[in-house]
């Protein structure tokens, strides 16, 4: 892989309790400047559970004091960034409720084309719609049933969602900080409204009429998400606006 196209996240658990402050809690700089020379033979893993959530090419490291300056920061306590990250959250599991436990620093990387990859990169977002969802699972551990169906709400399209609206939220929050560039890195595999969720049909636009099939319509500016009606559109502007830029 062309090294060109790997950037770095560099968080401790310090950077993680900068949650909702007005500083953004993690960083993405290019590799050379997060690292110092040597960095290339730390040991790489895969973030484990992760492509639950459509979230494909993050892998992490734990820096050793050759590596980077924030080792030896003293008082850190567990990092719950890769605690939350790498929990295992399905409940017929017999590892569930399990993951990395660690204090230190932790160095994310995110891999991929030179194109796809975000210019800024939140892992907040993440760290709250898995937090939420496996309370929800341990809320109902005793009923089959109820935790089956809220382990299935750990899915890409759930998380893209959740992604936009809680980045939507943001933006309105804390204007200029970056988080209008903050792109989701789940990968939806169907094709789906942005309002609702509904998942497009193999249907063409003239079947979908006759059918009582929703005839689904791309943004008009930005010509990247599609919605099933007009309720849906505009139920979604609010969180769709900071990200639409018009198509070319």
């Amino acid at each position: 892989m062309d090294m060109t196209a790997r950037y770095t996240i560099m968080m401790s658990v310090w950077a993680h309790a900068a949650r909702d402050s007005d500083n953004p809690s993690y960083v993405l700089m290019p590799e050379s400047i997060t690292t110092r020379p040597g960095g290339a033979d730390l040991t790489w893993k895969e973030v484990p559970f992760l492509s639950r959530l459509g979230v494909k090419g993050m892998i992490y490291a734990t820096p050793t004091e050759e590596h980077h300056c924030f080792y030896g920061i003293e008082g850190l306590h567990e990092n719950t960034t890769l605690r939350l990250l790498s929990t295992d959250c399905d409940p017929d599991s017999p590892t569930f409720n399990t993951s990395i436990k660690m204090a230190r620093p932790v160095q994310f990387q995110w891999l991929g084309e030179q194109d796809t990859l975000p210019k800024k990169f939140q892992l907040e977002p993440m760290e709250l719609f898995i937090e939420e969802h496996l309370a929800a699972i341990m809320r109902h551990v005793s009923d089959p049933e109820r935790r089956k169906h809220e382990y299935k709400q750990l899915n890409p399209k759930a998380f893209k969602m959740f992604f936009k609206r809680y980045t939507a939220k943001q933006v309105a929050l804390y204007p200029g900080k970056g988080w209008e560039t903050n792109v989701c890195p789940a990968v939806v595999e169907v094709e789906h409204c942005e309002g609702c969720g509904v998942e497009r049909t193999g249907y063409e636009e003239e079947e979908a009429e006759h059918s009582g099939q929703p005839i689904f319509q791309k943004c008009g500016r930005c010509k990247k998400v599609l919605y099933c009606d007009k309720a849906c559109q505009s139920s979604d502007r609010k969180a769709h606006k900071p990200f639409c830029k018009r198509s070319r």
